[in-house]
């Protein structure tokens, strides 16, 4: 998932992903914003968010981040087929061809 941090009109991105861990508790996330890192990242990151990123996202940092979340919960050989990345792209050398 990519979080925001800032969400107008609403909650903050803190309070939405504290949301989805209440029913997902394994959800994980990558934080993004436009501003610069705050408390609120950090707090966010405290409760299992992964790394923050900038706006605007590119490519070259967006995709080592997704797979270094990925890592986390998948193994080599325990990919579920439903989840589709391009390993060309993210460069999961564990995905099936």
């Amino acid at each position: 998932m990519l979080l925001d941090m800032i969400m107008n009109p609403g909650i903050d991105g803190r309070e939405t992903y504290k949301r989805i861990k209440q029913i997902h508790p394994a959800q994980k996330a990558l934080i993004v914003s436009g501003f610069s890192e705050t408390e609120m990242v950090k707090e966010t990151q405290k409760m299992g968010a992964g790394r923050y990123l900038k706006k605007p996202l590119l490519l070259e940092k967006l995709a080592p981040a997704v797979k270094e979340e990925l890592a986390k919960v998948f193994r080599p050989g325990n990919f579920p087929a439903n989840v589709c990345i391009y390993p060309s792209i993210v460069n999961l050398s564990f995905l099936p061809a």
